[in-house]
């Protein structure tokens, strides 16, 4: 409690402000290749799509360039809220296990914090999630449930109750404490061999490279649970079309029905995303953060 109102308001106002312009920025670069992801990550029984290339086709053919940002709003109006939560909590977590605030942490200090980091943020992440996974599945060739992000919670709400907007939160717990320490290790590491002095800002092309392989480090270390959430979120809850019942099963039912393969649909475009989405959101960061320190 005593580190937490160590760190200063203006402290919280510059990570939540740096979160904010690296979220929106993720949002705006990474959402095609997320629509992809989920839409292959979705599919069950005869498949839609036969690959990435095949998915990217259709879409634009059957609903335009614009099909590519279904589902945009939620994450786009949220972006900068979930990543003022995450870069604030992820700062909050490593002072408080910080000795030294003025030196910086050791590497196994950052995955620490980066798994602390996890479990906090996806209270906020999972509704958002599931609001954006379930409009991105939809297209001009499967029936369209619902009219936009506002439908979604409300049809949510009424069949499913409120704990319907939190489907797939264990699944999402498992992928970011799986993920978060990759992310956050993987970007420290790369950073700081490329910029050797830890007292001089990062350059550009140094936040740029790490950021994407934070991102990459990511996606590798948990996209198989991230397949589970999607699967779980984007279920309708009809009693007539009752895939599964929780995490364990469906991780059970994919296997049976695909094996390991299953686990890794979406994985390409999903890493296509990963590079440079994440370097622009650590790039919002840095660029926003050392502007407003150097006021």
């Amino acid at each position: 409690y005593g580190d937490f109102k160590a760190m200063t308001s203006r402290q919280t106002a510059t990570s939540i402000l740096g979160g904010t312009v690296g979220g929106v920025f993720q949002a705006v670069v990474g959402q095609p290749f997320d629509t992809l992801k989920v839409r292959l990550q979705a599919q069950e029984g005869k498949a839609l799509y036969k690959g990435p290339m095949d998915c990217l086709v259709k879409t634009i053919k059957n609903e335009g360039p614009l099909g590519l940002y279904k589902g945009l709003t939620p994450p786009l109006f949220m972006a900068g809220f979930l990543n003022a939560v995450l870069f604030t909590t992820n700062s909050f977590m490593k002072r408080l296990i910080s000795s030294d605030p003025s030196t910086p942490l050791s590497l196994p200090k950052v995955l620490l914090a980066g798994l602390m980091t996890g479990p906090v943020y996806c209270f906020f992440l999972t509704p958002v999630d599931l609001v954006k996974s379930r409009l991105q599945i939809q297209s001009t060739q499967t029936s369209v449930i619902y009219r936009g992000p506002f439908d979604v919670i409300s049809k949510t709400l009424k069949n499913e109750g409120a704990r319907g907007m939190f489907k797939g939160l264990t699944a999402t717990i498992i992928t970011r404490i799986l993920g978060h320490p990759a992310y956050w290790g993987s970007y420290e590491l790369v950073k700081r061999t490329l910029n050797t002095d830890p007292l001089a800002p990062p350059k550009v092309y140094q936040v740029l490279v790490a950021g994407s392989a934070g991102g990459i480090g990511f996606w590798t270390a948990c996209f198989p649970f991230d397949v589970v959430k999607t699967k779980l979120q984007t279920q309708v809850n009809d009693p007539k079309r009752k895939i599964s019942s929780g995490t364990w099963y469906t991780v059970q039912r994919i296997y049976h029905l695909e094996g390991i393969r299953g686990f890794y649909k979406g994985f390409l475009p999903c890493v296509l995303r990963a590079a440079p989405a994440n370097a622009v959101a650590f790039f919002g960061y840095e660029l926003t953060t050392t502007w407003l320190n150097s006021l």
